[in-house]
C-alpha cells in the first residue's frame, strides 16, 4: 500500500505479477495430505490468493491512472462512493478525503494528529496527491477488502488447528505464563 507520494513511483506491476505468479504455483504444488478438509483448504486459499492479487493489481494501476478502479466490479456502495470520487477528483475528492479524516479520526487513539496531518496535507502543493492516496488507501480498499473471500471465514480456529493436530503423533500443550 501507498501512504505517501514517493511511494508511488516505487510500485512494480511487474513485480507483482511474478510474485504472484510464484506464490500461486508453490501454493498449488505444496504436498498437503489428500483429505477433504486440506483439499477445501487449499481450494479456499487459492481463491483468496488470486482476489487478493486482482484486487492488488487494480490498486497499483488506480495509484497511476484512477480510472483503473472501473475494473473493480462491486455493488458495495462504501467501494463505489470512493472509487467515483477518485475517478472524478477535484472538489469531490477533497470532500470525500476530509470525511474519511473525520471517520478515521473518530475511531483512532490520537483524533487530533489524524485532523492534523490532515490539515498539513490539505495545505500543500500536493493536496490532491495526498487526496488519492488516503482515500485509495484507507476508503477504497478497506471497502474493496471486504469483497475478498477469506479462507478464515470459512474455517473456524478450533477446526484448523484439530486438522494440524492430526498431523502429528503426538502434541503437548504448554501453557505460558504472561507478565
Amino acid at each position: 500500500m501507498v501512504f505517501k507520494p514517493s511511494y508511488i513511483q516505487k510500485l512494480n506491476i511487474d513485480t507483482l505479477d511474478c510474485e504472484y505468479k510464484n506464490k500461486h504455483k508453490a501454493l498449488r504444488k505444496i504436498s498437503l495430505p489428500k483429505t477433504k478438509f486440506w483439499k477445501e483448504y487449499r481450494k479456499r486459499q487459492l481463491i483468496e490468493q488470486k482476489q487478493l492479487y486482482k484486487l492488488s493489481r487494480i490498486a497499483y494501476q488506480s495509484y497511476i491512472d484512477t480510472k483503473f478502479l472501473k475494473q473493480f466490479k462491486s455493488k458495495d456502495s462504501c467501494a463505489i462512493k470512493h472509487s467515483t470520487a477518485l475517478i472524478l477528483g477535484g472538489d469531490i475528492l477533497l470532500n470525500n478525503w476530509y470525511n474519511l479524516r473525520l471517520e478515521m479520526a473518530s475511531r483512532n487513539c490520537c483524533p487530533e494528529k489524524v485532523m492534523s496531518d490532515y490539515n498539513r496535507q490539505l495545505l500543500s502543493d500536493d493536496k490532491f496527491q495526498y487526496a488519492k492516496i488516503d482515500v485509495l488507501t484507507f476508503g477504497w480498499w478497506n471497502c474493496a477488502n471486504n469483497s475478498i473471500e477469506y479462507t478464515s471465514n470459512y474455517f473456524d480456529y478450533e477446526t484448523i488447528e484439530k486438522e494440524i493436530n492430526t498431523l502429528f503423533l503426538n502434541t503437548k500443550t504448554i501453557n505460558c505464563d504472561e507478565p
